[in-house]
């Protein structure tokens, strides 16, 4: 559709927007990186497109040069939701977790209601031992975008910091609700119910993970571990 309109009018900057847009989701780089520079050749101040950039350099790899155009985006549109989430995006893939946090939670007191910022703060916030600030975004995250075994996953390793044990094990074994092919949540499964002393429910869970990754030497040593104190 785009390209029609592009067909009828190549200075339709919000088109060659739209197009990179839709290429990039199709994981079409190059094609969606010249419908996104056509975009900002004819509009250098339109911010979809400096934000389309960013998510298309973040996507590619280079976090360094997405923060810049998620920065001049909010220069001209400091309210910018997806500029701010981009730019946090980048920040975190560069270590400035403290900073990436700052931009989610400017994201969220625009809109609260996007799950993947609330998830992306939780991680922020686990990889700066702040677990119990972490639990409260992972649940919110759920609420909003039910079913994801990732987050269970890492909601489940986040009850095993604060070894509240039981409530790890339900978040562990949702994550493998949502996807049986979750080793590492059979794993960490495992790893809970063995210190809670559960030693043939760990076992279990180890052999169920092993199934899926046999060439897992910590699967393989926690099991041997467990059948010795069985």
């Amino acid at each position: 559709m785009y390209e029609k309109v592009l067909a009828l009018d190549e200075t339709h900057y919000k088109a060659h927007c739209q197009l990179g847009v839709a290429l990039m989701e199709k994981g079409e780089y190059e094609k969606s990186a010249e419908s996104i520079k056509a975009c900002l050749r004819l509009n250098a101040k339109h911010v979809p497109g400096l934000v389309a950039m960013g998510n298309l350099l973040f996507a590619t790899g280079h976090s360094k040069h997405s923060a810049k155009y998620h920065r001049k985006a909010l220069t001209l549109n400091p309210r910018e939701t997806y500029a701010l989430i981009g730019l946090a995006n980048a920040l975190y893939d560069l270590n400035e977790t403290e900073q990436a946090i700052k931009f989610y939670l400017q994201a969220l007191e625009i809109d609260a209601n996007i799950a993947d910022v609330h998830y992306n703060l939780a991680n922020a916030y686990s990889l700066l031992n702040k677990t119990q600030i972490a639990i409260p975004y992972y649940k919110k995250a759920l609420l909003l975008k039910p079913g994801k075994s990732e987050t269970y996953y890492n909601l489940g390793n986040a009850y095993c910091v604060m070894k509240a044990y039981d409530d790890a094990i339900v978040a562990f074994k949702k994550a493998v609700q949502y996807d049986s092919y979750n080793s590492p949540a059979l794993y960490n499964l495992g790893n809970a119910y063995y210190m809670k002393g559960e030693i043939e429910k760990s076992i279990q869970a180890y052999l169920l993970a092993l199934k899926l990754n046999e060439t897992s030497p910590e699967c393989h040593f926690n099991v041997a571990t467990a059948y010795n104190d069985a």
